[in-house]
């Protein structure tokens, strides 16, 4: 009854049934060929029909079916000569119930910790733990284990293969290359600013004015940006490595880290501090508050500094480019204790970045970073700025006045001028440094 002619017709059925519809009404096949007309035409014992279209009414086409004895609908022809139907819109919604109480496994964690709702919801808007599970089953592990992983923090410093295996019992379940690191990690973000928030009365953030969707958005997934977001949340990753450069910070007498400052600021010498130092053992810097701290992009300021100041030095923090979680973790001490941080870099694009994110995330004020320092030292022979414009969000002159010279000066060639705003005794600036930044903190 069914040839290959007319089997558009079982898989238009089929179709209907599979979305959970009835077979009523009337099935359409678009553009016919000559053979599909003659063969409807015989099943249904008519004139071949014109037309850019084959229309059939189901209730003929049941009347058919019923008739011939084959079967006594052409629901049961379908099922007869295709096999079972599966309701796939009943299977999809049963799916979505099981996949709501997945995602209700967070819900006591996000009804202590209202900050990590938005991440709770955009997991089920963009599908990721679906993609990262696979399976409701596996999707149902990964949440319990995420909630128990975000229900542990903050940690006390502990490096994240020790904190995995407290946590997990798994050492590596928190590999960056686990599904379960991919999971947590906006959460861990969205913690850690919502702990930012609440140690400093909801003034500063690690992520200055973004809001929770556009943190729990971010695309970026460096290296960098996950040490930083474990770190704030006192997980280290990698947490040796790229160490933050400082000269002339004063310590305290209460922890190894405030001992070890202390001691070389007497000796006028730089010293790293790691980012194990700075969140498994954090000096106290609240000897800084309404002081000065200056920060600058390059290491060549800091051993300048070092060979002509020593320990006359104020006190100085090198980022070394854009700050890595050391020096994010470092800056955020100094911003908490109340320091007034001045920053300045090369006039160049690359240093308009960094200095935009110094200033938006830490609280930063230009020092000698504006048109009319870059203009006072534009000379012949500097080399000619590259790469994609960036606008100072912080000063939009001082784009404009890059955009119109062409022309970078790194921080080396003013070198003088910044060593003498970090003497003991700088010289007057007008508009350059507030009041506070004479203050010494011993």
């Amino acid at each position: 009854m069914f040839g290959p002619p007319t089997q558009w017709i079982l898989a238009r059925a089929r179709s209907r049934l599979e979305r959970g519809g009835s077979l009523t009404g009337a099935l359409t096949l678009p553009d016919p060929s000559e053979q599909q007309r003659v063969a409807l035409a015989g099943l249904l014992g008519r004139r071949p029909r014109s037309g850019r279209s084959l229309r059939v009414d189901v209730d003929d086409l049941d009347t058919v079916v019923r008739r011939s004895g084959c079967a006594p609908s052409l629901a049961a022809a379908v099922v007869a000569l295709t096999g079972p139907v599966v309701d796939r819109a009943a299977l999809a919604a049963e799916a979505a119930r099981d996949w709501r109480a997945v995602f209700a496994l967070a819900d006591p964690l996000v009804d202590a910790r209202p900050a990590l709702g938005a991440w709770r919801d955009r997991l089920g808007t963009t599908g990721l733990l679906r993609r990262l599970a696979g399976s409701r089953e596996e999707g149902q592990a990964l949440m319990a284990a995420a909630v128990s992983v975000l229900g542990a923090l903050p940690a006390d410093g502990a490096p994240i293969s020790v904190f995995a295996a407290r946590v997990l019992g798994d050492g590596h379940g928190l590999d960056a290359d686990r599904p379960l690191s991919s999971l947590v990690l906006d959460a861990v973000a969205l913690l850690g600013r919502s702990l930012s928030a609440d140690g400093d009365d909801g003034d500063a953030g690690d992520d200055g004015d973004a809001g929770p969707d556009e943190l729990v958005g971010r695309t970026a997934r460096s290296a960098e940006w996950r040490r930083e977001a474990w770190a704030a949340v006192g997980v280290l990753v990698s947490e040796l490595a790229l160490p933050v450069l400082t000269l002339g910070l004063p310590g305290d007498r209460h922890s190894v880290t405030g001992r070890v400052l202390d001691l070389w600021r007497g000796a006028g010498e730089p010293v790293h501090l790691s980012l194990r130092q700075l969140v498994g053992d954090p000096p106290t810097l609240t000897a800084l508050a309404g002081t000065a701290v200056f920060v600058c992009e390059n290491p060549a300021v800091v051993s300048a500094a070092a060979d002509r100041l020593g320990a006359r030095c104020r006190p100085l923090v090198c980022v070394g480019g854009m700050p890595a979680a050391a020096a994010a973790s470092l800056l955020r001490l100094l911003a908490d204790a109340g320091a007034v941080l001045r920053y300045h870099g090369d006039f160049d694009w690359g240093g308009l970045a960094i200095a935009n994110t110094v200033t938006t995330r830490f609280g930063a004020v230009p020092w000698r970073y504006d048109r009319a320092h870059y203009e006072r030292a534009l000379r012949p022979g500097l080399a000619g700025l590259v790469g994609r414009p960036v606008d100072a969000r912080f000063d939009p002159d001082l784009s404009d006045a890059l955009g119109e010279h062409r022309h970078r000066v790194e921080e080396e060639a003013v070198l003088d001028d910044l060593l003498a705003d970090l003497g003991p005794t700088p010289p007057a600036d007008p508009g350059d440094a507030p009041s506070v930044a004479s203050r010494d903190p011993h």
